[in-house]
């Protein structure tokens, strides 16, 4: 009977703590994913300073989605005739630009993928 019971206690802490580390790194805008500073948009915003070549007020950043079996979340980023995809992974906290557009004077488009060409 004790075996019981001390298995069911158990089985409620593994329970508590998944869920708090999975709201720990919930995309809520008050957190930053593990070992970042700042909110998921403002870490990816700032890499897309840098790889699109353009001022923070130009950029807008949206969340497509969340891959619950990867854990990972996906956000596309525009600005500056510029469109590209991030992945960040939640236990990484490291946004890694998987796709991207360029737009020229003639409104062709340049398409440059990831390096190791992952799409997802």
């Amino acid at each position: 009977m004790r075996l019981w019971l001390m298995a069911g206690v158990l089985a409620v802490v593994w329970t508590v703590a998944g869920c708090a580390s999975v709201a720990a790194n919930s995309d809520n805008g008050d957190e930053g994913p593990v070992g970042v500073e700042g909110t998921h948009h403002e870490v990816v915003e700032k890499r897309a300073q840098f790889d699109l070549n353009c001022d923070a007020d130009e950029l807008q950043v949206e969340t497509i989605m969340y891959d619950r079996a990867r854990t990972r979340y996906l956000y596309g980023v525009t600005g500056c005739n510029r469109r590209a995809t991030y992945v960040l992974p939640s236990w990484d906290g490291t946004p890694y630009l998987n796709h991207m557009e360029i737009e020229d004077e003639d409104g062709d488009v340049d398409v440059e993928a990831s390096p190791d060409g992952e799409r997802i």
